[in-house]
């Protein structure tokens, strides 16, 4: 009986853990994937999200993003002393760090999709986002 208690706490344990990573993996808070592309978003007014060619307030600065931009997600961590920082690339193609506090998870990635693809091929109709 002992036995049957413990295995099934451990199958508990397991299944909250991975509900718990499922659920925090949609934002720049989490320490797991997250989802595929980011939205700047948070940003005091008039200000940009700074980015960075390494993890850290010191690193050099590559550009600035405005609030709103989409970004792809390429991975987050946390220094140890420091906030998330999470690797991105611009629609732009440049590729850097920024601070994770001010992401949150892109909600039109498939229609935003459809209208890089449409731009890629004016001549053609463009192809209807996914619902």
């Amino acid at each position: 009986m002992k036995r049957r208690a413990t295995l099934c706490l451990a199958g508990l344990v397991t299944t909250l853990v991975l509900a718990g990573a499922a659920v925090a993996g949609e934002s720049a808070d989490s320490e797991t994937g997250g989802p595929d592309f980011w939205s700047v978003s948070g940003l005091p007014k008039g200000t940009t999200l700074t980015l960075k060619t390494e993890p850290g307030e010191a690193q050099k600065t590559l550009g600035a993003v405005p609030a709103g931009a989409r970004l792809a997600n390429l991975g987050c961590k946390r220094l140890s002393s420091e906030r998330r920082w999470c690797k991105v690339r611009t629609d732009g193609g440049d590729t850097g760090w920024v601070i994770g506090a001010f992401l949150r998870e892109w909600a039109d990635a498939p229609k935003e999709a459809a209208k890089d693809a449409a731009k890629d091929a004016p001549d053609k109709e463009p192809p209807k986002p996914a619902k």
